[in-house]
């Protein structure tokens, strides 16, 4: 009897400049990125088209696994990346950021999970949805940011799921998650998408977001200022649900609707401004009771009448008719990281910020992707480092960036007496490390 073993190899058609590729098409000259022989350590930058074979083909997918269990501390991805293989970035416990480009269609399973360090996530704006699969957390712990460490988004565009009606709360139960910018592009906050986040103190939607979702915001238990803008104009069941600490709220005109159960545990409830002229019925859920006793509904100037007759608003004990909607929430003022400098010391690049305990988010980027063939070395003429600084409690600081020369810096680095391609992996490594 023969006892057959399965054998682990690398599997990719070529390698350039320390990355590997597999071809996905020789008609329409594309790769995607792949695991290779060697395991993915650093800052990667990927480039949008790579030359093998006398053909330039068009890098259009982070394939399944590519980065697995790497070592890289940062990535950047080109504008020609359309898809996110499956496990593509999972358990690259060094990488603290990414940028999603707006070319990106779709990524699937797990693409990010296990990213211990992963901080700082940006969705770029597009108008086109970004394409998700089915969350299955719970089938094989491969939801989309899963034991990853969140405390920093800008959402830029709407999503979709691809199986059903299924909520699947993209940022789900991120408790770290503090600081949420939302696009001009997105008009749904879907449900479930920020589920748990119980960290999350202030959210402010903006005018071009038209629907909140159910169970947007359900149980994120810190959250205290919700800021709704005019456009605004549906609020779907318990989008809100135990939220126990938001005191306040203001509603826009815009809005023609709000589920059952919108606010229901929401016991912190005070003051409801609507600034609603004709209003319609609500469940008489939509509240907590003990907001209904304990709150003051105000509304606009002869309107009163009109809510004490629709179901759900007329249960206020208390309605006052105001003309003066001139409130906001009572947001306290953060504190800005201070700028950032960039330095170059002692063969590294050095950041330095006057607000201790910051965490530097930067990206080095050079002008072109070719970092030479075997020992034969062609530098880009100049690179760019771009910083910023962040810290909770802290609003993040202004972004500096500075270009620099490399070749100025370039020699014999390791001091084997010529220059070679690893003389430039010392030097990259030594700009991208700080202190």
């Amino acid at each position: 009897m023969m006892l057959l073993i399965p054998m682990v190899a690398s599997a990719y058609d070529f390698e350039k400049d320390g990355i590997y590729y597999n071809i996905t098409s020789l008609q329409e000259l594309t790769v995607e990125v792949t695991s290779g022989d060697n395991r993915y350590e650093g800052i990667i930058t990927i480039p949008e088209t790579v030359d093998y074979s006398e053909r330039t083909f068009h890098v259009i997918r982070i394939g399944e696994k590519a980065f697995l269990s790497s070592g890289i501390t940062g990535v950047e991805l080109p504008h020609s990346i359309l898809t996110v293989g499956e496990y593509a970035f999972r358990y690259c416990y060094q990488l603290s950021s990414i940028t999603i480009p707006s070319s990106i269609t779709s990524f699937e399973h797990g693409a990010f999970g296990g990213c211990s360090n992963l901080n700082n996530v940006v969705i770029e704006d597009a108008e086109t949805q970004l394409s998700l699969p089915w969350n299955e957390w719970q089938v094989n712990n491969s939801s989309y940011f899963n034991n990853c460490n969140l405390t920093s988004v800008y959402y830029g565009r709407n999503v979709s799921y691809r199986q059903g009606n299924v909520y699947d709360g993209l940022f789900w139960n991120q408790n770290n998650l503090r600081n949420v910018v939302i696009g001009p592009f997105v008009t749904i906050l879907d449900g479930d998408l920020f589920k748990k986040c119980q960290g999350l103190e202030t959210i402010d939607i903006p005018a071009n977001v038209k629907t909140i979702g159910r169970s947007t915001f359900e149980d994120c238990s810190s959250l205290k200022n919700v800021i709704f803008h005019e456009g605004l104009q549906e609020i779907l069941g318990i989008a809100f649900k135990n939220c126990k600490t938001i005191d306040k709220l203001i509603l826009p005109n815009t809005l023609t609707s709000i589920g059952t159960e919108a606010f229901v545990g929401c016991t912190g409830i005070t003051k409801v401004y609507s600034k609603i002229t004709e209003p319609f019925d609500i469940a008489e859920s939509t509240f907590a009771g003990i907001a209904y006793l304990n709150s003051v509904l105000y509304v606009p100037i002869g309107t009163k009448s009109l809510y004490q007759e629709r179901t759900g608003w007329k249960d206020f004990a208390s309605i006052v008719e105001t003309d003066d909607f001139d409130v906001t929430p009572d947001i306290p003022v953060k504190p800005q990281c201070a700028t950032p400098t960039i330095a170059f010391k002692e063969g590294k690049f050095v950041f330095n910020c006057e607000t201790e305990g910051v965490t530097y988010i930067y990206s080095f980027k050079s002008t072109s992707s070719n970092m030479g063939d075997g020992n034969n070395v062609s530098l880009p003429s100049t690179y760019t480092v771009t910083v910023y600084a962040k810290k909770d409690g802290y609003l993040n600081s202004e972004t500096v960036t500075k270009e620099i020369d490399v070749r100025g810096l370039m020699g014999d680095m390791n001091e084997d007496g010529s220059l070679s391609v690893t003389d430039v992996t010392i030097l990259i490594d030594k700009i991208l490390k700080q202190k």
